[in-house]
């Protein structure tokens, strides 16, 4: 009895300490490793993306503008190889593409150090026009001390306007700091 008097008394300081790490005006900034994920095509007309490989790097912040609730921006680069296959048959060419992105949105922190997202992220490829994707994720932000972290997120994109036939489902893996 006396050791899970002891579990729970040590629970109940860590979720007292990691609450304290959402407050109103903190600020964070992190690096994420981004697009180590699948990726998918809705598109079954004849053609499109057969597939594509993609690893990018990020640079995040957020900011508390009330406690548990933050606003995150983003840049970010990503190099792919997409397989395109445009009408079928013959007619298919792989590209390699490096494309830049910035996003923004709100997260909340809904039970200790989980956090749902909801964020517009826009992208330029040298290839491709310019794409507009809209974010939804579900992530933890881990502290190993008072201001380093540790941040997975699991995401899923979906294409807006001309790209609403690509959809994204990823995984994204930071380290970070908090100010």
């Amino acid at each position: 009895m006396k050791k899970i008097v002891f579990v729970m008394l040590i629970a109940a300081l860590g979720i007292t300490t990691v609450s304290a790490q959402f407050e109103k005006g903190t600020k964070t900034l992190s690096g994420n490793l981004t697009g180590l994920g699948l990726e998918f095509n809705k598109q079954t007309d004849g053609g499109g993306l057969d597939d594509q490989i993609s690893f990018g790097i990020q640079a995040k912040g957020n900011y508390f503008v009330a406690n548990k609730f933050a606003m995150m921006a983003a840049l970010g680069f990503n190099y792919g190889k997409i397989h395109l296959d445009m009408y079928g048959g013959d007619n298919d060419d792989t590209y390699s593409s490096n494309t830049f992105s910035f996003e923004i949105g709100p997260r909340y922190y809904f039970w200790n150090c989980m956090y749902g997202s909801v964020s517009y992220l826009g992208s330029k490829a040298k290839r491709f026009d310019y794409q507009n994707w809209a974010k939804i994720g579900v992530g933890a932000t881990m502290y190993i001390n008072d201001n380093v972290f540790f941040e997975p997120e699991l995401y899923f994109k979906q294409g807006l306007g001309d790209s609403d036939i690509y959809s994204t489902l990823g995984l994204s893996i930071g380290v970070g700091v908090k100010f």
